[in-house]
């Protein structure tokens, strides 16, 4: 009976350690879930700080950027970009007035029209529709466009915008020619696309070379020292389609030597005094040679197409240059003036002080005057005084004479 009761005890010690044990094993299970919890937020606080330190690093940095691009902007830059920002918040407000304007015009211009006006109108109006026939063209004008690579966006833009001008009059001529377009790459080609239909200019990817005998061709260059008087039909006379500004001076004629062939100028000098050098637009040179066609006289054509501020006698960059050498001559002129003012003041302040001096010195003396004046009435006063009480001592005593002569008597 006493082996059983032991056999429970020793159960019941077996059992109390067995819950001591679970009891440790928990609290270390918790203790390590409480430090993954604080490493887990130190973690997180870590990371957010970190980036947060990042985004600020890069903001920064973005600051400086913006601010050393503000920096690095000229005036001139500053000024294109408000332009061009204001333009393009404008922009279809005032196509949209232009529009309006240009309905008004024609409007007006329909009103004031006579009858035969009106059928020239008409006639124009088919003609650029349809086109004249092929039959109806007269000579040939090549444009080069081989030398796109020397040009800019905004030049290229020009081009195509001086294409389009020169085609929409060759629909509308009395003599209309046949118009090529040679050296024309995918972009220049899109380009025209996107302006015109351009039914009238036969396009070529190749060169004037490759199409044309040598002996057709005539480039006409302002630089050349031939001078044409005449327009042959037979020969296909070459533009230069390049809108440089004046940048690439000669490039048409060095070609044209380079190439070995025939060139020339338009007669311009010979009728008309230009004021800049005679280099004109690609539409300009075409409407006159086509001008000419039509008129058959040269200084007709030169002045119904050439602009008229190309007549001036001064041209634009020696006007302003005229301009700047008065403007200095005036400033020169206005800083003498000031030298002498500022010398004429000087004088006057000297005279200024010469007469407060004299002034000063008038007074002293006036003061002295005054002051001997003074005296001399006090002194005359005095002696006045003194006459009288003489007197009256006289008429007392004669007085008192007299009263005693009377007594004795």
């Amino acid at each position: 009976m006493e082996t059983p009761t032991a056999t429970t005890n020793t159960d019941n010690s077996s059992n109390n350690n067995n819950i001591d044990i679970n009891r440790d094993i928990d609290k270390d299970i918790n203790k390590n879930i409480d430090e993954n919890k604080t490493t887990d937020t130190t973690s997180t606080t870590t990371t957010t700080a970190t980036t947060a330190t990042t985004t600020t690093i890069l903001e920064n940095k973005d600051e400086k950027k913006e601010e050393e691009e503000e920096e690095v902007l000229s005036k001139n830059q500053k000024k294109r970009l408000l332009k061009t920002a204001r333009w393009e918040q404008y922009k279809d407000q005032k196509k949209q007035y232009m529009r309006e304007k240009k309905k008004e015009n024609l409007k007006k211009r329909k009103e004031t029209m006579t009858s035969e006006e009106k059928l020239e109108r008409s006639r124009l109006k088919q003609l650029k529709k349809k086109g004249p026939d092929a039959s109806a063209l007269e000579g040939h004008i090549l444009f080069d466009f081989e030398m796109e690579h020397h040009m800019s966006e905004k030049e290229k833009k020009s081009l195509i915008t001086q294409m389009t001008f020169l085609h929409g009059f060759n629909k509308i001529s009395t003599k209309p020619m046949n118009l090529y377009a040679t050296g024309v790459t995918d972009e220049i080609k899109s380009m025209l696309e996107k302006s015109s239909p351009f039914k009238m200019l036969t396009q070529y990817k190749e060169t004037y070379l490759e199409k044309f005998e040598k002996d057709q061709l005539v480039y006409l260059t302002s630089d050349s020292p031939n001078v044409i008087q005449e327009l042959d039909l037979s020969k296909k006379y070459i533009v230069g389609a390049i809108v440089d500004h004046n940048r690439l001076k000669g490039i048409t004629y060095e070609k044209a030597q380079k190439q070995g062939i025939a060139h020339a100028q338009l007669p311009i000098g010979e009728y008309i005094q230009m004021a800049s050098r005679k280099v004109l637009a690609v539409n300009h040179v075409f409407q006159i040679i086509n001008e000419f066609l039509v008129v058959g006289n040269w200084k007709d054509a030169f002045e119904k197409v050439i602009p008229k501020r190309k007549f001036e006698e001064l041209g634009r960059k020696k006007r302003m240059k005229l301009k700047k050498q008065l403007q200095q001559k005036e400033n020169c002129d206005l800083d003498n003036q000031d030298d002498e003012g500022e010398e004429d003041e000087e004088d006057e302040e000297e005279e200024e002080q010469e007469d407060h001096n004299q002034d000063e010195d008038n007074n002293e003396e006036e003061k002295k005057v005054n002051n001997i004046n003074e005296k001399c009435k006090d002194e005359q006063e005095e002696n006045s005084d003194e006459n009288m009480k003489k007197k009256i001592k006289l008429d007392s005593s004669v007085q008192s004479n007299h009263t005693e002569k009377e007594i004795n008597n």
